[in-house]
């Protein structure tokens, strides 16, 4: 019973760690993978319940404490990072475990450097230890800004319902002064009973943090779907712009012989109020031809102009015969724009040689359009997950962009592949034609 119980208390003070490592660090992407985590989770909890077994607690204290250095490489993090999470780990536990020696008075012989710990006499003792820790974990998780699974506070106050009550139910068993020591079965029961209790609290709280992944997913898409909506409308307006523009061009000879007319017949008066009309009717945007799409002309047109604006060097080449007929205009507008919107931005970072290249073409007998943008940049990209991540300040809703780029690739049957070349950050997006036709 002793050994069930050490492993019990080995296995969930290994979750309880590896969970608050993930609320606050990027695990490697080798790692990533769910068996890749089983197969990792094993030899770590062997080789500290075989230390543990050894009933020396001093060697546990210092396993414990290397086993969480050897923990932390498995994450992208500098040394210090490790060091400063491994501290507040430690005194968690160990803090945890001084609190419970005063207020349940446990037997002294549990903290002896030669101790031979009688774990099945104290049980529920040992739960309600584990509990208390993996609560104050949560809670202090609650603190990270890099995980997306942080609650709201009001949905982590409804939460903490559970754990606080199966915490209360633990202690009013010790302090009730109920003894199983005449009922061997009732006493495994009650082990059993608050061994589930245990893993419950854990599985509730995953739960709990699935549903706030999930709120932040449907928040992201129902963003991604309003910024497609915006574009579409900007572009539109462009478009209509452009039209009236062109029609203003047409009649502008009239107007230049209205004008002379009022001149020659001595009002000038009437003569600037038709100027002024017709200054009114003139507008900047002159959309540049790239392709026979005109949404198309008006994303770069836009992009374009404001690349000027920053002194940035920006050329694009486009195959004239482009039209992605295929495509929904939404989703050419999430793709080109969020592409050159990053692009942009990461050359405004540079004091110097700010670049852009646009690169739209056929490829495969015309069976693929590609599109390629390259840009210079400052500090090379993150990556996290397969995926370049952003590194702006909000990490709530960072990298938007590059997933509204990703979800109308994959929505056209396509795919986008980031990488860097020659000093430049390349994204290469690849559409199948007769897919989409």
């Amino acid at each position: 019973m002793d050994y069930i119980i050490l492993l019990f208390s080995c296995i969930a003070e290994y979750l309880i760690f590896s969970d608050f490592f993930d609320a606050f660090l990027s695990i490697r992407p080798n790692f990533q993978p769910i068996w890749n985590r089983i197969l990792i989770a094993i030899p770590f909890i062997g080789i500290y319940f075989g230390i543990n077994t050894l009933q020396i607690s001093y060697l546990n204290m210092i396993s414990f404490i290397c086993l969480l250095l050897l923990y932390s490489f498995l994450y992208e993090a500098n040394f210090k990072e490790r060091l400063l999470y491994i501290v507040f780990l430690c005194a968690i536990f160990f803090g945890c475990e001084f609190l419970f020696v005063v207020l349940l008075n446990l037997p002294a012989y549990l903290f002896h450097s030669s101790s031979v710990a009688n774990l099945s006499t104290i049980p529920w003792q040992i739960f309600t230890l584990k509990l208390l820790t993996y609560l104050i974990c949560c809670l202090y998780k609650q603190t990270s800004v890099k995980s997306a699974a942080r609650m709201d506070r009001k949905i982590f106050a409804c939460y903490l319902c559970i754990p606080i009550a199966c915490i209360a139910m633990m202690l009013l068993t010790y302090y009730s002064g109920l003894d199983f020591a005449s009922s061997p079965r009732m006493r495994i029961l009650l082990c059993v009973f608050f061994a589930i209790m245990q893993f419950g609290n854990i599985l509730i709280f995953r739960a709990f943090q699935r549903y706030t992944e999930q709120l932040n997913h449907n928040l992201q898409n129902n963003l991604i779907i309003s910024d497609q909506s915006l574009r579409l409308s900007y572009y539109q307006k462009i478009l209509t712009m452009d039209e009236h523009l062109q029609e203003l061009v047409h009649d502008t000879t009239h107007y230049m012989k209205a004008i002379r007319i009022l001149l020659d017949d001595g009002h000038p008066d009437q003569a600037l109020a038709l100027i002024s009309e017709l200054d009114t009717k003139l507008d900047t945007t002159i959309l540049t031809r790239y392709s026979k799409n005109d949404i198309l002309n008006a994303i770069l047109t836009e992009k374009s102009e404001l690349a000027q604006s920053q002194n940035i060097q920006m050329s694009i080449d486009v195959l004239p015969d482009i039209t992605f007929a295929e495509l929904p205009s939404a989703d050419i507008i999430s793709i080109l724009s969020n592409l050159l919107d990053n692009a942009i931005e990461a050359c405004l970072a540079r004091d110097n040689s700010r670049v852009v290249q646009l690169t739209i073409t056929k490829k495969n007998e015309n069976n693929f359009y590609v599109i390629i943008v390259k840009n210079t940049y400052d500090k090379a990209p993150v990556l996290r997950d397969g995926q370049f991540v952003s590194t702006k300040t909000d990490t709530k809703l960072h990298g938007i962009g590059t997933k509204s780029i990703r979800h109308a690739v994959e929505n056209n049957h396509g795919f986008v592949n980031y990488s860097i070349e020659e000093g430049f950050f390349v994204a290469t997006v690849v559409l199948p034609i007769a897919l989409n036709v």
